[in-house]
């Protein structure tokens, strides 16, 4: 089994990915600033596998990485939104904080460093499927970062140092850190809480999708690969495509309450992609398994029953501001939870 270190393991999907490494016997220490709280995690405590560095990346001694095999580095202010509060804190952490951090896991031995990117570096694609030879056009700072990080540490890679980066489709499903500042997880929350629905625009804006526990999967997937298969190699990773019409119709056919869908002016977002997932079920035989519908169906049982409810914390936009004006967030702190 292989030590390895998971950046932003508190996160969304990072705690999912952690109890899957656990699962299947791995060491695994956890890097996270911890600005949403202890619960996703606690449950991990007294596990002499596990290990938590409360720590900023872009401060973390090189030490920390000394006998990892394996950095699953999601660590990010993620999503599009969050990325544009502040353009140099964004740059700071989602692209200059990885180069450094995927160096010096080079430097010292470490043997496969994977990369958590996003499907939104294809930004607008003209209704064409992009696999992971098309051109990448970014909207955001985010997506961006994510094209940089990429380029930067795929540059490094060799059969020694196996980079692979996967691009995430929009993300969703029930997590201890939840999030519904995610398409089909607001509009869950929404149908629950008022019955109705907002589409901004006229729907016919095209995402893929993933499930949070696919792309943990995936990463444990490309850990148990041969590395000749995943040396150096970008995959999409997600379930399907629909339009965000087509999400707020499932929702509503799904859902055992009545549910009104509304439509609203335009927003100034103008990404529409279509993206193709074959490779990494060809070259890993890797394929996700939740479905839009029991995503939708697993986070109303959860709003239903208590287990999870929408706060101040499931809203990241919402967190980051809030860290941003209180100067909690600034260049290089030693500790940010």
């Amino acid at each position: 089994m292989a030590h390895v270190l998971v950046t932003g393991g508190n996160g969304y999907i990072g705690n999912i990915l952690v109890d899957q490494l656990l699962k299947d016997e791995h060491e695994v220490t956890v890097v996270d600033w911890m600005v949403f709280g202890e619960h996703p995690l606690a449950g991990h405590r007294g596990n002499p596998k596990f290990r938590l560095v409360r720590q900023d990346i872009r401060s973390l001694p090189p030490r920390v990485l000394s006998d990892v095999d394996v950095v699953c580095d999601l660590a990010a202010l993620s999503n599009d939104p969050s990325g544009e509060l502040d353009v140099t804190l964004t740059r700071e952490i989602n692209y200059e904080a990885r180069a450094r951090l995927a160096r010096i896991a080079k430097a010292v031995g470490v043997k496969r460093y994977l990369l958590a990117s996003s499907c939104s570096v294809y930004g607008v694609n003209g209704g064409e499927v992009a696999d992971e030879t098309s051109d990448v056009r970014p909207q955001t700072v985010y997506a961006e970062c994510n094209v940089l990080s990429e380029k930067a540490l795929l540059a490094l890679s060799d059969k020694d140092f196996a980079v692979t980066a996967f691009r995430n489709a929009t993300v969703f499903g029930l997590s201890r850190r939840m999030r519904f500042d995610l398409v089909i997880n607001i509009m869950t929350l929404a149908a629950c809480k008022n019955g109705r629905l907002e589409i901004h625009g006229d729907g016919k804006q095209h995402r893929p999708f993933v499930h949070a526990q696919d792309v943990a999967a995936g990463f444990c997937a490309a850990i148990r690969a041969p590395v000749e298969k995943i040396e150096g190699e970008i995959f999409n990773l997600g379930v399907g495509n629909y339009t965000v019409g087509e999400i707020a119709a499932m929702v509503k056919e799904t859902l055992p309450i009545a549910i009104e869908i509304d439509y609203a002016p335009s927003s100034a977002d103008n990404r529409d992609y279509t993206v193709s997932f074959d490779k990494v079920k060809k070259v890993l035989g890797f394929e996700p398994k939740v479905t839009v519908r029991e995503g939708i169906i697993e986070v109303f049982i959860a709003l239903q029953t208590g287990r999870t409810h929408d706060s101040f914390e499931t809203r990241t936009l919402d967190v980051y501001s809030a860290l941003i004006k209180a100067d909690q967030i600034g260049l290089y702190s030693n500790m940010a939870g």
